[in-house]
Parts: structure tokens; C-alpha cells; sequence
């Protein structure tokens, strides 16, 4: 296995097509993940003024191929340097679209296996300086991460009304959950 890092502008726009084919192939139905959506959000936010923010982002798009040379998955993430109170710095690596706008971020895929997994994130370890890997939004619905994991933690709920019943609400919803459906 090998991995092709996308890490400039120029770069990330020579890899649409493959990409693109690669979203068909897969049958990624994750707007958020798709090229067109990643692309625009960094052409109109992966270079404002960062240090109003107080961050600095780098991209740092990983491309994994198998032994045959076939793209496996497209991880699309961004090294994120953040200051605090304008004297620490920390570093941080997160999905593309993470601070502003994203619903749904995940690896674009379909039948990733472990190692594969496994390997982008060595790749990352041995191959970036980072503090943190915090990855937020990742949909219910991936094959790619275990929400279940220790490592992982959902930090909020979006009902979906339509499938509401009192006993889908105790079995999924935490208490302070229901607490505000009440109020509905």
C-alpha cells in the first residue's frame, strides 16, 4: 500500500477527475465528501485571513492505493495549527470543512478494510506533526469509523421526525433528549 498526499491548491486540483470517477465508483452518495463540495469550501475558506481566527490550515489530502495501484480510499484532511491566548500553539489534524459548514465528513469509500484504515492513520504518524487527530461530523451511516470505539464520542443528536415513536425516543435518545422533545 502507498499513499499520495494532496497538499497544495494545484494539486488538489489535479486530482478532480480521479477523484470524481472515484465517487461513482464507490457510489458516494455524502455530498460534504465529494470533490465538488471539498473544493469549493477550501478555494472560500481554507485561506481567509487565518490569523484573525487564530489558525492556520494545511491540506493534507491522503489518497490510499492497494498493491494493484487502486485508490482504496480518499481521506480528505487538513492540518489545522491553532493558537491559544496568542502564546500556545497546538496542531491538529481534522476533516476538510470541519470548523465552518459540514453536516456529514467521512473518508470517501465503500468496503475499507482495517488495515487499510489502520495504514492512513500510521501513514499520518510517521508522515505529519500533529498534537491531535479530532475528527467531528462523521455520519451515523459510515463503514469507515466504529462510533462505537472507546476513541469515539457523539456529542449531539439530529432527529429525524419522521421516525419518532416512544419507544424508538427511550431506546435512542439520551434523557436530556427527550427531556426537549417534550417541549415540541
Amino acid at each position: 500500500m502507498y499513499v499520495k498526499a494532496i497538499t497544495t491548491d494545484k494539486e488538489f486540483s489535479s486530482v478532480k477527475n480521479e477523484w470524481i470517477d472515484f465517487e461513482k465508483k464507490v457510489d458516494n452518495k455524502n455530498i460534504t465528501s465529494s470533490y465538488l463540495w471539498q473544493r469549493t469550501w477550501w478555494k472560500h475558506f481554507g485561506h481567509i485571513d487565518n490569523n484573525k481566527y487564530r489558525y492556520d490550515k494545511k491540506l493534507s489530502i491522503l489518497f490510499l492505493y492497494n498493491e494493484k495501484k487502486e485508490l482504496r480510499t480518499i481521506a480528505p484532511f487538513c492540518i489545522v495549527k491553532r493558537k491559544f491566548k496568542k502564546i500556545f500553539h497546538y496542531t491538529i489534524v481534522e476533516f476538510i470543512a470541519q470548523q465552518w459548514g459540514a453536516t456529514y465528513l467521512d473518508f470517501v469509500s465503500s468496503d475499507l478494510l482495517k488495515n487499510e484504515f489502520d495504514y492512513v492513520f500510521d501513514w499520518l504518524k510517521k508522515n505529519r506533526k500533529y498534537d491531535l487527530i479530532h475528527l467531528r461530523y462523521i455520519p451515523e451511516f459510515t463503514s469507515n469509523f466504529d462510533l462505537k470505539s472507546e476513541n469515539a464520542t457523539v456529542l449531539s443528536v439530529c432527529l429525524e421526525l419522521e421516525k419518532l415513536n416512544y419507544e424508538n425516543i427511550r431506546k435512542n435518545y439520551s434523557r436530556n433528549t427527550i427531556n426537549n422533545i417534550k417541549k415540541l
